[in-house]
């Protein structure tokens, strides 16, 4: 399962492959959603469906193809773990700081072996605490994490995509 995090829907949306322009792209994505194998947690959910554009009516209309709504319990091992913040630094404010960065995180912590989380981010390991960066979150807490053009390797995007089904 690949654990999609907004940057990569908008991302897509604006720069490679417009929904206008390719829709292909966005046929494929909903087909993959549909088969379970890219799912987008509920905290980022929000973020997407917040556009008031093509792309929110697009995910909106496709919510529960993509939604991944289990209940975590491991957010606050991926702070103190992943981001290295005690204790007494997880409050609402330095969560706030973070984003929804953890949570995306802790749905691939819960099972490391069969999801993968997706990011436009770059590592960064001179980032520390509240700037570290998705990918060197991922790696020191041992989740797979790819870009999204690993996402269109690894499932096979193409133009043509359906007459290969």
């Amino acid at each position: 399962m690949y654990l999609v995090d907004a940057s990569v829907i908008i991302t897509a949306k604006d720069y490679y492959y417009q929904i206008d322009r390719v829709p292909e792209f966005w046929e494929w994505l909903s087909y993959w959603g549909e088969q379970g194998k890219i799912r987008i947690p509920k905290e980022i959910m929000f973020e997407i469906t917040q556009d008031s554009g093509i792309l929110g009516k697009w995910i909106k209309e496709r919510k529960n193809l993509f939604l991944i709504d289990e209940e975590i319990q491991n957010v606050n091992y991926v702070l103190m773990n992943g981001y290295d913040l005690t204790l007494d630094e997880i409050d609402d404010i330095q969560i706030a700081k973070v984003g929804k960065d953890p949570f995306l995180i802790s749905y691939g912590l819960t099972d490391k072996e069969n999801r993968a989380v997706v990011s436009t981010e770059s590592s960064k390991p001179s980032k520390q605490k509240y700037n570290k960066k998705i990918p060197d979150v991922c790696s020191q807490l041992g989740i797979k994490c790819f870009d999204i053009y690993r996402l269109i390797k690894d499932l096979d995007f193409r133009t043509n995509w359906k007459t290969f089904l």
